[in-house]
């Protein structure tokens, strides 16, 4: 039953860890484009030819406040479990995830700018964690995992890849020019990159590297255009650490997706639930 709690406490720790590359020293997994590359960072092609990718890029999203939409969280390594739920997002303010087993909610998780709480209620396990003791310096902020999950391209603290941008990133084509890779500056020893995908343009993958060490990536696939633009109906997420790999896919049913939905849960200090240190939570997962 440990494992269960595990699982549905996970993405807490994703909302953490994807954003910080969560330091750990036992996996030397690697990534790199794996194809030949033209690498555009001069003046002349920065104004020619990286504006117009970023340009392009933007034009594939719409401006929203709330998002509400259904989810379903399969996890496949180290363990599996389902469950259903629906997520909540108010744009740079909060994320707020409700978890489900045949109805009943079993989970929640809200990220602000400030905190990640979670509240797992079968066996009532709590987490607090403060933002900044979890960044530890580094720029990220609510809103890059806002648009982590949507599948979009974005500067640490900055926002949404724009043309504005193109001085500040790397960009890296294929022969083609079809592919392309987008690296923004490094962060507080964290390194990461979006792989572009043509027809219909939208990112592929994104990769965070802590210490030339991969830690977390993410896949996405079926991009589908909504009023708010471009978003991913399917996210993969694989997060290295502790020498154990943490695998979710999360099926977004953008069929229903909402993006008038004021009325959005925040967190309440649960009664007679036990917190979680950070060291013990760790610990768990490293554990299975």
């Amino acid at each position: 039953m440990r494992h269960f709690t595990r699982l549905l406490i996970l993405p807490a720790i994703i909302a953490a860890m994807a954003l910080t590359g969560c330091s750990s020293h036992k996996n030397s997994a690697k990534t790199k484009p794996d194809t030949s590359e033209t690498v555009i960072e001069t003046p002349v092609q920065i104004n020619n030819v990286a504006e117009s990718y970023l340009l392009s890029l933007r034009s594939t999203y719409a401006g929203w406040q709330y998002l509400s939409v259904p989810v379903e969280i399969e996890f496949t390594s180290p363990k599996n479990l389902k469950v259903s739920g629906r997520l909540y997002m108010e744009r740079d303010k909060s994320i707020y995830l409700s978890m489900r087993v045949l109805g009943m909610e079993v989970a929640t998780v809200y990220v602000t700018n400030d905190m990640i709480y979670a509240t797992e209620k079968l066996h009532k396990y709590y987490v607090a964690e403060s933002i900044s003791d979890l960044l530890a310096g580094s720029d990220f902020t609510v809103g890059d995992l806002q648009n982590l999950l949507l599948g979009r391209a974005f500067i640490g603290g900055r926002g949404l890849m724009d043309q504005s941008m193109a001085s500040d990133v790397k960009i890296t084509t294929s022969d083609d020019g079809t592919d392309w890779w987008i690296t923004p500056p490094e962060t507080n020893g964290v390194k990461y990159e979006f792989d572009i995908a043509p027809n219909p343009q939208h990112v592929r993958t994104a990769t965070f590297m802590h210490n030339d060490v991969l830690r977390v990536k993410c896949n996405y696939t079926q991009p589908t255009r909504t009023k708010g633009g471009m978003i991913a109906n399917k996210l993969t997420f694989k997060i290295f650490t502790g020498g154990t790999r943490l695998q979710l896919n999360a099926n977004l049913n953008l069929k229903d997706v909402k993006w008038g939905e004021k009325d959005i849960n925040s967190w309440k200090m649960p009664k007679g639930y036990k917190q979680l240190s950070r060291k013990e939570l760790l610990n768990m997962f490293t554990s299975f």
